[in-house]
């Protein structure tokens, strides 16, 4: 299909595309997945051209971060910690 505008395909099951090398969707417009549950057998990234992290390694970054918490007192102080020392 060539320069189609406006185009819908209902179906009644399910609908696969298998490409035998890479898939690429270019929507100016923006996308939109309605739906109960968008899944990938793969990792995910947003904003590429800007952010070098997966959300893969940002969950692992968030899992390991840690806080420095300085001159802490004891008693009923409220202890409030730095930043994390792990930016994302």
């Amino acid at each position: 299909m060539n320069d189609a505008a406006n185009v819908t395909w209902n179906c009644s099951g399910d609908f696969k595309i298998v490409a035998g090398g890479k898939f690429s969707v270019v929507a100016p417009g923006g996308s939109e997945f309605d739906t109960p549950m968008l899944s990938s057998t793969g990792d995910m990234q947003d904003n590429t051209g800007t952010n070098s992290e997966t959300m893969k390694g940002m969950r692992e970054t968030f899992d390991n971060h840690d806080h420095d918490v300085v001159e802490v007192q004891g008693g009923s102080s409220t202890i409030r910690s730095n930043k994390p020392n792990q930016q994302m």
